[in-house]
């Protein structure tokens, strides 16, 4: 690795020294190319990102679309396939029009595989007929075993698993020993679900000696993984908690090469679901709850607890004025879009047609504001360099945080069930929720359905819950005042407050409830409170006037009267209370910075699409656009002790796995 690196780290030097652009691009691509090899993405990522514009400077259109192919293999490892998708069909077309058959293959590839990610079956399917028929064309037998190989995992991910043996058999017989790494722990897999363990686990031992051997990382923690399952079948559970472990091991080394921002680092995460459950399912057969609480914790929450212990103002600082002016007008136009979009689903008779095109509009330009940020680590690549990958407490640290009056109910999602941690400061106890994960979002859905349309039958559903729910928990919450509810998955859509006990009692009659991502993030939180300089005062919105891509929401007059009653608690030296026109962006940036209790009544839009871009709708002015979204909020510099957000749907978001609930 490290020969490698210096080789092509010299490469570029020389190509620098000749002032050849075309050379250095083609040695930074080639850097790149040598990063990724060893799972250093975020390094591959800004050598490719200069190596993009040092080809399009010098006018080299087939090189930059070979760049940009390799760029889509960074955002197709980490999981997020549209920026993927975006960046190979670019590729594509460049190839189309500078290049040949034989370069277009490969970008050809990658579309089929990225429809295989995504389930997209029948285009898939399409584009792998093409590109096989290409490879045939050209005799390419490498192009045609890596794209048999992607055919066969097609084909396993919905069950025909001999047809899917046969291909990957194929594409062995042509491909080396590092490319079949991959080929053969997806073989392993095939193999283990026909109940051939012994085959299986040689394949996987066989591959893994390699993936060690050459540092490839990403295949090595599917086979410590896939080794953790086998084991794990045969009820050798000390065994598979050691081969998770390492899986795990190998994930946080990835994790922290991610390439991009946070943004990329979540959809990481939520790619790599697996091994953290895998890992929490054997511990708690096991009895060990503390340490299946640690991994939990490993899973639940990371990129919030990363963004916490940041500056989360660095990347604004860093951007230029044309940057800004370029966020700001991409940020108007997904603001558009999503009014749009809100406005077809709320259409009392819904056109599917009109939903679904409005919807493919804002996913596109979530994917132009993915590209935007790419770039700008392009330009400003030391941003990559400030991220802060928090580390995590002690489950018994996080314990001892909690206060005496006080109870955790952590949930987390395994590979069908949830299970729920019974948390105080003395100690911790878990329990399994008895209904599949499909059934318990179903009786979610139907009470939250039940409870907006004012149908009495939601008492007995919410008794339901709370038997599988808070019952288990009764023991430890007798005494105590508190109750800190961690959701995970669809119990982020659950209102506990709202669930009764036998006798009728509510949840929030017993108990003060409130929620949290994560214990982590709890701690975190606590003490960032506890450090804070004190805040006292009032800063309140009321109907503002509505910013350009909003025109069309109602006044809401009675808001005026509400933020005023709300000022008359606070003296006049220590209130701002703006309504109208000076109800603008701006003022709630520069005034609300020290307040104690700030109180937003006006409208709010979600974004289900991209929760980041969710937005409060104030005033605009000169310097502010009106539409405050939740990506802005992170960087502010709050120091309230109460925020109120009076407006429609902002307790609402994606609920990403782990990650939890996104959105304001």
């Amino acid at each position: 690795e490290i020969d490698s690196i210096a080789a092509c780290r010299q490469a570029v030097a020389t190509a620098q020294q000749s002032s050849n652009k075309a050379d250095e691009a083609r040695a930074r691509n080639q850097l790149a190319s040598t990063f990724f090899h060893f799972d250093r993405n975020r390094e591959a990522l800004e050598q490719y990102l200069q190596s993009l514009s040092l080809a399009e400077e010098s006018g080299q259109k087939l090189g930059a679309a070979f760049v940009k192919n390799n760029i889509g293999n960074i955002f197709d490892a980490q999981g997020n396939y549209p920026l993927a998708l975006r960046y190979y069909q670019e590729s594509l077309a460049a190839k189309k029009e500078s290049g040949t058959l034989s370069d277009q293959i490969t970008s050809l590839g990658n579309i089929a595989l990225v429809y295989v990610r995504t389930d997209r079956v029948a285009e898939a399917e399409e584009a792998f007929r093409t590109v096989l028929a290409a490879c045939d064309t050209l005799k390419n037998a490498g192009c045609r075993s890596v794209n048999l190989f992607n055919l066969g995992v097609l084909q396993s991910k919905h069950g025909k698993f001999a047809e899917a043996e046969a291909n990957i058999r194929e594409a062995l017989q042509n491909t080396d020993r590092i490319t079949s790494i991959g080929m053969r722990i997806n073989l392993a897999e095939v193999l283990a679900s026909g109940q051939r363990a012994s085959e299986a686990r040689a394949l996987l031992e066989e591959a893994l000696k390699d993936a060690e051997e050459y540092h490839i990382t990403t295949t090595a923690w599917r086979a410590y993984h896939d080794l953790g399952n086998l084991e794990r079948i045969d009820k050798r559970l000390d065994s598979a908690e050691d081969w998770y472990r390492k899986a795990l091991e190998k994930v946080e080394d990835l994790r922290a090469n991610v390439g991009g921002g946070q943004s990329q680092v979540e959809r990481f995460l939520e790619k790599m679901s697996s091994p953290f459950q895998s890992l929490m399912e054997v511990q708690i057969n096991q009895g060990k709850s503390l340490e299946a609480l640690g991994t939990a914790e490993r899973y639940k929450a990371r990129t919030l607890l990363d963004v916490l212990g940041s500056d989360g103002d660095a990347v604004a600082k860093g951007m230029s004025r044309e940057e800004t002016k370029q966020e700001r007008d991409l940020k108007t136009r997904i603001a558009r879009a999503n009014t749009a979009l809100m406005r077809e689903l709320s259409r009392p008779a819904r056109n599917d047609a009109r939903v679904a095109q409005a919807r493919s509009a804002m996913e596109s330009l979530k994917t132009e504001m993915d590209a935007f940020e790419v770039n700008l680590y392009q330009k400003h690549p030391d941003l990559q360099t400030q991220r802060n990958l928090k580390p995590l407490p002690d489950p018994q640290q996080l314990m001892a945080t909690l206060p005496a009056s006080a109870v955790a109910l952590e949930f987390a999602l395994g590979s069908g069930e949830y299970f729920g941690y019974v948390v105080t400061s003395k100690g911790i106890q878990h329990f399994e929720v008895p209904l599949p994960r499909e059934s318990l979002a179903n009786k979610i859905a139907t009470l939250t359905k039940s409870l907006s349309s004012r149908d009495l039958a939601f008492h007995a559903q919410s008794k339901e819950l709370y038997r599988l729910l808070i019952d288990p928990a009764a023991a430890a919450l007798k005494g105590k005042k508190t109750l800190i509810v961690i959701p995970d998955a669809s119990l982020w859509q659950l209102p506990f407050a709202a669930l009764e006990d036998k006798q009728g009692r509510y949840l929030t009659e017993q108990l003060s409830v409130s929620y949290a991502p994560s214990l982590s993030v709890l701690a975190v939180l606590t003490k960032r409170a506890e450090s804070r300089h004190a805040s006292t005062g009032l800063y309140a919105i009321g109907n503002p006037t509505m910013p350009n891509g909003a025109t069309d929401q109602p006044a809401i007059p009675q808001t005026e009267a509400e933020v005023k009653s709300i000022g008359g608690f606070f003296d006049v030296a220590h209130r701002v209370v703006r309504t109208g026109t000076a109800a603008s962006e701006s003022s709630f940036k520069a005034q609300s910075g020290d307040k104690a209790v700030v109180h937003l009544a006006t409208h709010g839009i979600l974004n289900s699409t991209s929760p980041l871009d969710s937005e409060i709708l104030l005033a605009a002015d000169d310097k502010e656009d009106g539409h405050l979204s939740a990506r802005e909020i992170m960087q502010l510099d709050l120091n309230a002790d109460l925020v109120v957000l009076s407006a429609c749907e902002m307790a609402n978001g994606r609920v990403g796995a782990g990650e939890g609930l996104i959105g304001m």
